[in-house]
């Protein structure tokens, strides 16, 4: 099982690329976990069970975002991707980098104590930006998702979980909710 230059590509999508937050504005990979992150801070996108991947590294890196864009944006997005705490590879390409300085946030903080079944979930709304980046996902992981809706119509957070079949991952999404009144106008 390999992860591959176009599901990285789809993963830039829930990167900032200037947030105020620089330590956001990249990859994080922690290769004694075995797992991937990345959020904007609206969507949470977590890669977990890659012992089987191409992760050459200890600790945790955070890859600038600029390093993906770069090797997404020349070479062959079927090739297989390598990371190394200071070098990213897609296929032949290798870019050597230097990781964002920071320790990345506790992402499992925010990830709901409660999961509700979908029958008993309630309609909501979220940003049609982050529908898209969930069907990019879903379409390069090979995911069928299973959707845990927010608990309150109020607020919340909706997760998605599911396996991915190309490469063994188990691929976790959070969305912040929407809350959109009469005229439209979007509400966080």
């Amino acid at each position: 099982m390999t992860l591959l230059g176009k599901q990285i590509k789809s993963l830039l999508k829930a990167i900032p690329k200037y947030n105020f937050r620089y330590y956001l504005n990249g990859l994080y990979v922690n290769f004694d976990l075995k797992e991937i992150a990345v959020t904007n801070g609206h969507i949470l996108v977590l890669l977990e069970n890659l012992e089987e991947l191409d992760l050459d590294g200890t600790g945790e890196v955070i890859i600038p975002r600029k390093v993906l864009e770069a090797a997404t944006s020349v070479c062959d997005l079927k090739a297989p991707v390598k990371i190394t705490n200071s070098e990213f590879s897609i296929g032949d390409l290798t870019i050597r980098y230097q990781p964002i300085e920071y320790k990345y946030p506790d992402i499992r903080q925010v990830f709901p104590k409660e999961e509700i079944s979908y029958n008993d979930s309630r309609f909501c709304w979220f940003q049609s930006e982050y529908v898209r980046i969930v069907e990019k996902i879903s379409k390069e992981f090979l995911v069928d998702f299973k959707f845990y809706p927010p608990k309150s119509t109020k607020g919340g957070i909706c997760k998605l979980t599911g396996i991915s079949s190309n490469s063994s991952a188990f691929v976790t999404i959070l969305l912040a909710k929407f809350d959109v009144e009469i005229n439209g106008k979007e509400k966080t």
